[in-house]
């Protein structure tokens, strides 16, 4: 079933308000349903954060085994997609850093840790090491209100992390040249 929001609008070339429709016959079984009940409709109920929710799976289940099953299910979803954001988050910086390879080895920390290592190593150390400092700061400022006692102790140490990478170098001039940068 096609439905045209538009006149100019066709299946083979819909338009934003177009919807198309399909059902199909199924066998007759026992589903369980988590809802709320409004006269003579189910409706959506209010989960613990806001979310509307109506939960229906195959089979004999009860409430509270749906209601665990979608707490799971959105757990492993919300660990995936923290997963994508960090590789994300990686590349970005990897990026970032490309353009900076001649700067790489004024960090102290860096220059310390992997003196001797090639230089195609530099980049994904360093990208490794601002990736989980940013990602926990970003991390622990979700968490703040949900679970301050984990939150605050990561987000402080983040921050001294980060800190200390961005102000254990400082620029000086040289005698015979360009500024540089001279740990501290």
């Amino acid at each position: 079933f096609y439905y045209r929001a538009t006149e100019d609008s066709s299946p083979s070339r819909p338009k934003v308000g177009d919807m198309i429709l399909w059902w199909q016959l199924v066998e007759i079984d026992i589903i369980s349903i988590v809802a709320r009940i409004e006269g003579n409709q189910l409706t959506t109920f209010p989960a613990r954060m806001g979310n509307r929710n109506v939960l229906i799976q195959k089979g004999n289940h009860t409430k509270q085994e749906m209601l665990e099953q979608a707490m799971e299910e959105t757990a492993q979803n919300a660990i995936a997609l923290r997963l994508v954001g960090i590789l994300m988050l990686f590349l970005s910086v990897g990026v970032l850093l490309k353009p900076y390879s001649a700067a790489m080895t004024t960090f102290p920390v860096i220059d310390k840790c992997i003196r001797g290592t090639p230089p195609s190593c530099i980049f994904p150390c360093t990208a490794i090491t601002i990736t989980v400092a940013m990602a926990s700061i970003a991390v622990s400022l979700a968490w703040l209100t949900y679970r301050p006692a984990i939150a605050a102790p990561i987000l402080v140490c983040s921050t001294l992390i980060i800190g200390f990478m961005l102000f254990s170098v400082r620029p000086t001039k040289n005698a015979d040249g360009p500024t540089a940068a001279v740990p501290t």
